[in-house]
């Protein structure tokens, strides 16, 4: 737990994440604002994870692990359905396991005590979350790059 709460501190400072992550934030934002299908990946760290969390006001429980945890191999899931954006935390089942079964908790957000946020709500929170002048989203093929397509 101590690991966890290091994180939450060093990589969830808001003012900092704001400005350090803020391409994060909105390349996430611009992915769901696509009318494109399919699936888009980005790939990061636990510093990643922690700055989502804490800019979005996000809280996971990843049984039996710490509230909030980035464990080796996760991920946030941002889907987009309809009007509104559910977020799920996840996780490998077992570490050793060779089969790579994931575990899928929800990320609520502090704002409606739930996974699911409107995208009207959302974009709110990302323009709060980070600073767009410290975003390279917009200003380089980064979400080209970034986006694969699973069929």
């Amino acid at each position: 737990e101590l690991h966890t709460w290091y994180r939450s501190i060093s990589d969830g400072a808001p003012t900092l994440v704001a400005k350090m992550q803020a391409s994060i934030f909105r390349a996430v934002l611009a992915a769901l604002d696509t009318e494109q299908e399919g699936t888009t990946l980005f790939a990061g760290h636990d510093t990643q994870l922690n700055a989502l969390g804490a800019g979005l006001g996000l809280s996971w429980a990843p049984e039996p692990f710490p509230v909030n945890a980035t464990l080796p191999n996760s991920a946030l899931r941002f889907e987009l359905e309809g009007d509104e954006i559910q977020v799920d935390y996840l996780f490998l089942a077992n570490i050793s396991d060779t089969s790579g079964a994931m575990v899928s908790v929800p990320a609520t957000f502090g704002s409606t005590g739930s996974n699911r946020i409107s995208t009207t709500g959302f974009t709110q929170l990302v323009s709060r979350a980070s600073d767009a002048a410290c975003s390279n989203v917009g200003l380089a093929p980064f979400a080209e790059i970034a986006r694969a397509v699973v069929v």
